[in-house]
């Protein structure tokens, strides 16, 4: 219905669809109205770059004005589908048949693919359904990204993220003894005794402050107090430790060898927050104190690398990291991406009466009409050369013409960044959405990275300073830095085919002392660990990880954990580990941009140590790399989530997963012949492996096909009726007319059914394992009906 003051604007499009728009007589279209209507004459399904959606005859649908294309199919049972295109023209402008649509469209009806499994009437619960099946694309996925199975990113060299934990973080609350490690069994007892406060909190639901009494019990739970398992074994060389549950992914990282956890490091010994941070971004311990005015190790490596290189910061603020060596211009070297969405100076946007786009085009016409008329009082000599507004005006055009190239590229390749849920979202934004929008920031850096220059990226995420209530801060920094659902888990999903070339480093000011204080928290102490991630790292751990050292009683009969501020003894340098990664980047670059590192004599007091019997020159891959994709066959999409194992002769292995585009990069492969075997979950590989030989650095792999065998992915129950469940189950290979369902015993009434859909219902109080059989496979989902 057209509101106040409003006309319909019709026209007509192919397969016998009307399209209307409501809109304002007086103005070109009323701010309000925003939404195009399609009502076809016959049954129809619309596909586009946002979703698609098949409608019956004279159903009507909104689509928002931003539609780049549809492309309709229809279906008469006499003839096949036939393609043709619809242009949705933006609110204001009347249709053409070439307009050059800004943006790709979204559904009005689908900006969200989940449905609730809650009160619902049956026929919403059939409509929510309809639409979800609709809208994905692969299982669980955006049809947006299964189209994006190509590679929207330029090519990247090798780029270093640098991510500061603000606070001074205690990652010895990460890293924990295993209670089975023999190794580690003399450590537990005076370290239990010494930390067990930081597992007790105020629990609202019982009224009183409850925790984790045994030292076991941070693997098994407590069920009697619902307290979940906090910590999940890991190995590495057959020595065992726990990583916190909430860092599952770093868990999965740690376990494809991506990760290397470099021990006892660190950087200032003053255990002051300002000055501790400050001598990180330096790099440099002989940093003064509230001297500002210095150069950052990330810009000296920028200079090292030379051409045009540069560090981009996606924070709310530049940091000395990113600052060079040059007095008086120390950003030349930095461009500050802190909102990558609103970086280009103001513009015309197609609301051409917002103030904004006003304001933008005012701007624009002004400076170019100044900047014109200077340039010709200066050719005919009006004006001299260096005249010093001159200059003003040609950094306006070079900003804008910068920003307008950064916007032109988003808008093109991804008109909505995928990771905007990470600080937008309502459910599923992370808890500090700072992090989130910077992570959604170097997602378009990446895309923009030959614009941007980009070598060396900069993140930061604050509250590691955790001198109180230490359990609950620290859990949820984890889950939003190195969970599943986490900024850099997403970033690297959807960044698959570049995130490969980057390498993650995590810096802190300081680490935290051993034991608890009176607030289950910690205080500021001095070594901690350094955390390297990415697929050129060689994993594993670096350097004693829990030293005797800190258990071993003295004369007193004390041990470190008993000792009032004691902390984790430093014996590495920080500048040793950064300078592994600046050589990485750029071989040689260590010991110009680390001076120290030139130091030879150990006794010299300058010399920056390194733990006994630490080897950090093999931290970071420097051998071959082989690059592949993974394309499901029944529907040509990118598949992500396979596993690649890379193998030679003598059993040398390296791994890595596919991302949503289904690539995947290998690297740190010796000259040599290579099998390379995937494999996921229930499906088949054509080839089932791939020989390959490596040699002279890099090697493209030919692609593997997915055959996806009968399985059920997502399951999403819902009341059906007063005495009825409905099951939801989202799969592949499910076969119209030859399959079977049951649970327990009971057989349930199938619905509705694709080859990746499946609507059943069973009567309440329906239990057992749910099994689907067809005429040639059979599937039974591990968990127990009753159980979802």
């Amino acid at each position: 219905m057209s509101p106040p003051g409003c006309g319909t604007v019709s026209w007509p499009t192919p397969c016998g669809i009307s399209i209307s728009r409501p809109e304002s007589r007086s103005t070109p279209c009323s701010r309000p109205v925003r939404t195009s209507v399609i009502r076809p004459a016959r049954p129809i399904r619309i596909v586009t770059l946002g979703g698609s959606l098949s409608l019956r005859r004279s159903s009507i649908r909104t689509i928002r004005p931003s539609t780049r294309f549809c492309t309709i199919c229809t279906t008469p049972t006499s003839t096949p589908c036939l393609p043709s295109t619809i242009p949705i023209p933006p609110c204001g402008r009347k249709p053409t048949a070439a307009w050059d649509w800004p943006s790709t469209s979204s559904l009005r009806h689908h900006t969200s693919s989940q449905w609730r499994a809650s009160n619902m009437k049956r026929r919403d619960f059939i409509k929510s359904i309809f639409y979800t099946t609709s809208a994905v694309g692969t299982l669980g996925l955006p049809l947006d990204r299964a189209l994006a199975a190509g590679n929207p990113f330029p090519e990247l060299n090798r780029t270093l993220v640098n991510i500061m934990l603000l606070g001074g973080a205690d990652l010895r609350f990460l890293f924990v003894p295993h209670p089975d490690e023999p190794l580690t069994q003399d450590y537990i007892p005076p370290f239990w005794a010494a930390r067990k406060a930081l597992y007790r909190f105020y629990s609202a639901s019982a009224g009183k402050t409850i925790g984790y009494e045994n030292y076991r019990d941070l693997w098994d739970g407590v069920p009697a107090s619902d307290l979940p398992p906090l910590y999940e074994t890991v190995e590495f060389d057959g020595f065992r430790f726990g990583m916190h549950t909430q860092a599952k992914w770093l868990i999965d990282q740690f376990r494809l060898g991506n990760v290397a956890i470099v021990c006892n490091v660190f950087a200032s010994t003053n255990r002051r927050h300002d000055h501790s941070q400050l001598i990180v971004h330096t790099g440099d311990v002989t940093t003064s104190q509230f001297n500002y005015d210095v150069s950052g190790w990330g810009g000296r490596l920028a200079e090292a690398i030379g051409a045009t290189a540069n560090v981009v910061p996606v924070s709310t603020g530049v940091p000395p990291f990113a600052q060079s060596s040059t007095p008086g211009n120390r950003l030349d070297r930095t461009v500050h991406l802190k909102n990558s969405r609103d970086f280009a100076l103001p513009y015309e946007t197609a609301d051409i009466t917002s103030p904004s786009s006003m304001l933008g085009r005012a701007l624009k016409a002004y400076y170019a009409e100044h900047r014109e008329d200077i340039e010709a009082r200066i050719a005919a000599g009006r004006l001299p050369e260096n005249w010093p507004f001159r200059k003003f005006l040609q950094h306006e055009k070079v900003l804008r013409d910068f920003g307008d190239a950064i916007k032109d590229r988003l808008d093109s390749v991804s008109p909505r960044n995928p990771l905007k849920y990470l600080y937008s979202s309502r459910n599923n934004a992370l808890k500090n959405r700072g992090f989130g929008l910077q992570c959604a920031n170097l997602y378009d850096a990446l895309l923009t990275s030959d614009l941007l220059n980009l070598r060396l990226a900069y993140l930061e995420y604050a509250g590691w300073d955790t001198h109180h209530t230490q359990k609950t801060r620290f859990e949820n920094n984890l889950g939003d830095v190195f969970g599943t659902n986490g900024g850099l888990a997403a970033l690297y999903r959807q960044a698959d085919t570049v995130a490969r070339e980057m390498v993650f480093v995590f810096t802190s000011d300081f680490g935290r002392q051993l034991a608890a204080n009176g607030s289950r928290g910690t205080d500021h102490g001095v070594g901690s660990y350094t955390i390297l991630v990415g697929e050129a790292v060689n994993g594993g751990i670096y350097g004693e990880m829990f030293p005797a050292s800190e258990s071993t009683p003295d004369a007193n009969g004390q041990t470190r954990f008993d000792i009032q501020g004691a902390d984790i003894a430093p014996r590495t340098a920080l500048e040793r580990v950064l300078g592994e990664l600046a050589d990485w980047v750029q071989p040689g670059a260590a010991p110009v941009v680390f001076p120290r590192l030139a130091i030879a004599d150990p006794a010299d007091p300058n010399y920056p140590p390194i733990e006994a019997g630490v080897d950090l020159g093999q931290l970071l891959a420097r051998g071959n790399s082989v690059d592949g994709q993974v394309i499901e066959v029944t529907r040509e999409l990118a598949l992500e989530e396979v596993q690649i194992t890379a193998t030679n002769a003598n059993g040398f292995s390296r791994r890595s997963t596919t991302g949503i585009h289904g690539h995947y990069h290998i690297w740190g492969l010796p000259d040599g012949n290579y099998t390379l075997t995937p494999s996921k979950p229930y499906f088949t590989f054509d080839p089932p492996k791939l020989d390959l030989t490596v040699s002279g650095g890099h090697a493209e792999a030919p692609a593997f096909s997915a055959i996806p065998l009968l399985h059920i992915r997502h399951i999403g129950l819902s009341p059906w009726g007063s005495n009825n469940v409905a099951m939801l189950a989202l799969g592949y290979n499910f076969v119209p007319n030859e399959t079977v369902v049951t649970i327990g015993s009971t057989v349930a009434t199938i619905i509705r059914i694709s080859t990746i859909m499946l609507l059943v219902s069973v009567p309440r109080g329906t239990t057992g394992l749910i099994t689907v059989t067809t005429r040639t496979e059979s599937y039974t989902h591990p968990v127990p009906f009753e159980d979802l």
